[in-house]
């Protein structure tokens, strides 16, 4: 080999390598450069419910405020559908760009990993925490021509009709399906569950005589109470609520031991680059500590619990251990 062909090859090695550092670094360089540049157009809030339950106001309320914080407008959109997992599994087929994120909720990210054998997504992979945002409490509400004023009327009525008294829920599978079911089993009573498209339509129902009673999210049942068009009788969390402090909880009121808690949170599709995860939950959690914000969802009954990305992972990673053996219990199925 010449002196002058030994040249030539180092000097293609040398270049070769060169352009693949080059390559690699610019590899390196897209997802920055894309978070840097985020958010340059609508970012888009899916909710896998109809309007007016607890997901759908906590993104309408949180797209309103990060409209303006992130300078795109946030676009709330709803796609109810098999106990909310449509919309999940529309965010987990999303591209990993941060412009489909989901308003999810312990009922379409875990319960239904609990009680739907065949899930479109894959509740730990196919997501990527960004915060939990609110802990939301159930209120067991009753049409008020139901002859019930307390948790303990309830039982009496339902063990002298035996399968004539029907509960509404949000849909099979969701977290009040799977409380009316926990409430039949623990206070040996045989209540019917007929499920809606999210707990907008099922508290109309109870509202319209349809079902006489239902676990109805906090923020979505308390207006029809105020009105009079629906009588509460408890919560379904283990301490009383602040915003509803005359109420008991079911457990003080009858059902010993009762407790069922709800949770909202953002998660965006797995993949997506952590600087934009990073940006989403600075903004959001800044977005929540507002002092309006604050002092609107609290009037809704909403308890903020702004976290980590990785404590959101942690608390789905739980809540998949622990609803199964619940919902079995429970005796909660997706017919």
């Amino acid at each position: 080999m010449s002196k002058g062909e030994s040249h030539m090859q180092l000097f293609s090695a040398t270049t070769a390598v060169r352009l693949l550092l080059a390559a690699a670094l610019l590899s390196l360089s897209v997802p920055f450069a894309k978070a840097q540049s985020y958010p340059s157009k609508p970012i888009h809030f899916i909710v896998g419910f109809a309007p007016g339950g607890s997901a759908d106001v906590m993104a309408r309320l949180l797209g309103s405020k990060l409209s303006e914080t992130m300078g795109q407008p946030v676009i709330t959109e709803n796609k109810p559908g098999a106990a909310g997992t449509l919309g999940a599994g529309f965010v987990a087929r999303s591209a990993p760009d941060g412009y489909n994120l989901l308003v999810g909720s312990v009922s379409n990210v875990v319960i239904s990993a609990s009680t739907m054998p065949q899930l479109p997504f894959d509740p730990v992979k196919d997501f990527a925490p960004v915060t939990l945002t609110a802990s939301i409490p159930l209120v067991l509400v009753v049409n008020p021509a139901a002859p019930a004023n307390s948790v303990k009327e309830l039982i009496a009525l339902a063990k002298s009709k035996p399968g004539q008294l029907n509960y509404a829920s949000g849909g099979n599978g969701v977290s009040n399906h799977l409380a009316g079911e926990l409430f039949n089993r623990m206070a040996s009573v045989n209540m019917v569950h007929v499920p809606y498209k999210g707990d907008g339509p099922g508290v109309a129902a109870v509202v319209a005589g349809e079902a006489q009673l239902m676990f109805a999210t906090i923020s979505t049942a308390m207006p029809h109470v105020k009105s009079g068009r629906l009588r509460a009788l408890a919560v379904g969390t283990a301490q009383r609520v602040s915003a509803v402090a005359d109420l008991p909880t079911i457990s003080e009121a009858a059902v010993s031991g009762y407790e069922v808690n709800v949770w909202n949170g953002i998660l965006a599709p797995a993949g997506t680059p952590k600087e934009i995860i990073a940006k989403l939950h600075k903004e959001i959690t800044a977005v929540l500590q507002l002092p309006d914000m604050k002092a609107r969802l609290a009037g809704l009954g909403y308890e903020l619990v702004a976290s980590t990305p990785e404590q959101l992972g942690s608390v789905i990673k739980a809540d998949i251990v622990k609803w199964p053996k619940i919902a079995k219990e429970a005796g909660a199925k997706v017919n």
